[in-house]
């Protein structure tokens, strides 16, 4: 049986049956309906963020999304810390004997690694 259905804006869906939740299309989602024992079917609708955890669909804003995020494990956040505190950790990142020497600044990085 079916145990919920994604149903998005161009009039497609997918469900349980056609795969995993991680297998789902990630845009333009409309409506998520799932099975619940309380009322038989739950929809999720009007949210900004859908996420699947503990056997279940869940909705939200950006900040639950967050939270979900980090508790899954599936994202790692930074933090504003102390100009000292961050350039020790620069420090490190750069004398690290697990991988190679740093020869030049990649395109991506910022300016000031090589100031450190």
């Amino acid at each position: 049986m079916i145990e919920w259905v994604i149903f998005y804006s161009d009039g497609s869906t997918f469900s349980s049956e056609d795969g995993s939740p991680d297998d789902a299309p990630a845009l333009d989602i409309q409506v998520i309906a799932q099975k619940d024992e309380t009322v038989g079917r739950k929809l999720l609708i009007h949210k900004d963020y859908y996420w699947y955890m503990d056997g279940r669909w869940y909705g939200g804003e950006l900040f639950g999304l967050y939270d979900y995020l980090v508790r899954s494990g599936r994202a790692k956040f930074g933090r504003y810390v102390s100009d000292g505190t961050y350039n020790d950790a620069v420090r490190a990142a750069m004398a690290d004997p697990r991988l190679p020497i740093k020869s030049a600044i990649h395109p991506t990085e910022k300016n000031d690694v090589k100031t450190l």
